[in-house]
């Protein structure tokens, strides 16, 4: 059960990042109106409560643990 509910959440986290990939691009003035960053579309309360869910849910803390290791490993490749 929990080796399918995993897989199940890396397809949609995998699909997430395809649509997000194929979105149009915002026109160049568009980008000047947009809020400095971190540009992050959650509120506080809901970043809190996603770290508890990562620290009491063990499937929650696993999938963070597989993006986190991919994320540190995008940042050591060589720009483009």
């Amino acid at each position: 059960m929990r080796a399918c509910f995993l897989r199940s959440s890396l397809l949609i986290l995998a699909a997430s990042c395809l649509f997000a990939a194929a979105a149009p691009a915002l026109p160049d003035d568009a980008w000047a109106k947009l809020p400095p960053h971190p540009r992050l579309f959650a509120r506080p309360e809901k970043w809190a409560a996603l770290k508890k869910q990562i620290e009491t849910d063990p499937v929650s803390k696993h999938l963070f643990a597989l993006i986190r290791e991919r994320a540190e490993n995008i940042l050591t490749l060589p720009s483009l």
